[in-house]
């Protein structure tokens, strides 16, 4: 929410926690748990906590990492 009333999301898609879309300058809202828009990425809620790991795991290594740990994650 902060980075969005600072204006950091203008002209960029992002996730919110429900209820708080409104406090975001500019942007466009896109219901899903989590969002990478340029160098942003943003999560619901913490729920989606993992979800949001993986992601800053495909931004900063190969999408083959991130597959690698979310198997391992889940046991396999």
């Amino acid at each position: 929410m902060l980075i969005g009333r600072l204006g950091y999301l203008k002209d960029k898609e992002y996730t919110i926690y429900p209820g708080f879309e409104k406090e975001v300058i500019g942007g466009k809202f896109v219901e899903k748990p989590v969002v990478r828009d340029d160098n942003f990425i943003t999560a619901k809620s913490m729920y989606y906590s993992i979800d949001l790991g993986l992601e800053i795991i495909s931004y900063y290594y190969k999408e083959d990492r991130r597959n690698k740990i979310e198997l391992s994650l889940k046991g396999e």
